[in-house]
């Protein structure tokens, strides 16, 4: 694999403008080094220039082995699209994925339609439409019509805490979850500054060329394990990590809409445990990961887990994740109270469907080790905004 810096901006900086230099066409410029770098071009006769996020990277002549000019990602996007097959639901789900990543919500949304109309069932296609339905409504700052409205999909809910009582994450923690969650093997977009990567290189004694040669992800974990830890700060994941991706599309759908609604966790003052719910900026959804991997219940001790500590999200042995328990109705597991009165009937009714599978899947894909993301953080005691406590039920 080649290092490899990804384009997630155009906007220049005051520097560049001052010098006068012209952005050209989005492309990918080869080193004779190995190296790969995609962003806006610009060219001269003794220089290539290469801006990634509002930063330019200059390289010598000498030093490009190529250069190419990828089509638009729209004419790319329409171009796979045109050569999928008239069935290939997954195809077009892929595609609809990428389009999404990249922020093309319109694009997104039509493959997401193609593969709806060939699968109307897809649980996937489903919990993706809604997502980038979300992200689409956001963006154009409409409101959300339907707030309120009790459907068989989309059970009403209790807003969110809002204002002085909205306690979220900040910036700077979601980064260090995404530091935590990262693996070597990731493909997610990350951000150097201050010239890190020859800095690790430089003080550790490395090859240059080789460190040069990996691919991003392996580049941060290195330098995170082996690196002066002041260095962490100059790494920046702009993307969600894969299993952050998953769960913000597939596995928080299911939990907000068949755990925090009205009655349940979407109330500060219900059950224990609480939820934001609607959940579609970075900050309310990486606080709601952070509460389901930090909650511990302590089981009865004359019960199958004799009084052990139960995690919400159990990573070194996924299948007693209490988020897994309380997926589907009471079958002598740690019981769920009943909601507003009645049973609790769980998001799934058994363990064989695909939502409890996906949930499932989820857990073991994550780091295998409970996360340490060195700070703690909880919601404050007020009223309007009261977490868990360890007497009372706290269960999805």
């Amino acid at each position: 694999m080649t290092l490899r810096h990804w384009l997630t901006g155009t906007t220049l900086t005051a520097g560049l403008l001052a010098c006068g230099l012209a952005l050209g066409r989005q492309g990918v410029v080869k080193t004779t080094g190995g190296a790969i770098y995609e962003g806006e071009i610009s060219e001269t006769a003794k220089t290539v220039q290469v801006t990634m996020r509002g930063i330019p990277v200059t390289i010598n002549r000498e030093e490009v082995a190529s250069i190419s000019y990828p089509p638009p990602f729209e004419e790319q996007f329409q171009t796979k699209l045109a050569a999928l097959k008239p069935q290939d639901v997954d195809g077009r789900l892929a595609l609809a994925r990428s389009a999404f990543d990249n922020g093309k919500y319109d694009l997104a949304r039509q493959a997401v339609d193609d593969a709806m109309g060939i699968d109307p069932n897809n649980a996937e296609a489903t919990l993706l439409f809604e997502t980038i339905r979300a992200h689409m409504r956001l963006e154009s700052g409409q409101p959300h019509t339907d707030e309120g409205k009790e459907t068989p999909s989309r059970p009403r809910v209790t807003p969110a805490p809002t204002g002085a009582h909205r306690k979220v994450l900040t910036p700077e923690q979601i980064q260090l979850i995404k530091l935590a969650e990262l693996r070597s093997t990731d493909a997610a977009r990350i951000q150097f500054g201050n010239d890190v990567v020859r800095r690790f290189v430089q003080s550790r004694g490395r090859n240059f060329a080789e460190i040069s040669a990996l691919r991003p992800s392996q580049q941060a974990e290195l330098i995170l394990r082996e690196g002066d830890p002041k260095m962490r700060d100059d790494i920046r994941v702009l993307t969600d990590p894969p299993s952050i991706r998953e769960y913000r599309s597939a596995v928080q759908p299911m939990i907000l809409n068949g755990c925090a609604a009205v009655g349940c966790h979407g109330s500060p003052d219900v059950g224990g445990f609480f939820l934001y719910n609607p959940a579609q900026d970075d900050a309310a959804i990486y606080t709601n990961f952070y509460l389901l991997n930090h909650y511990t219940r302590k089981a009865a001790t004359s019960g199958m887990f004799g009084g052990a500590a139960l995690r919400m999200i159990d990573r070194t042995s996924p299948g007693t994740s209490l988020l897994l328990e309380f997926a589907v109705p009471p079958d002598g597991a740690p019981d769920h109270p009943q909601v507003a009165g009645k049973p609790y009937r769980g998001i799934t009714p058994n363990r064989s469907t695909a939502q409890y599978q996906a949930i499932h899947n989820w857990i073991r894909g994550l780091v295998p080790a409970e996360p340490n993301y060195g700070f703690k953080f909880e919601i404050s005691s007020g009223a309007a905004t009261k977490p868990t406590t360890t007497t009372a039920p706290a269960t999805p």
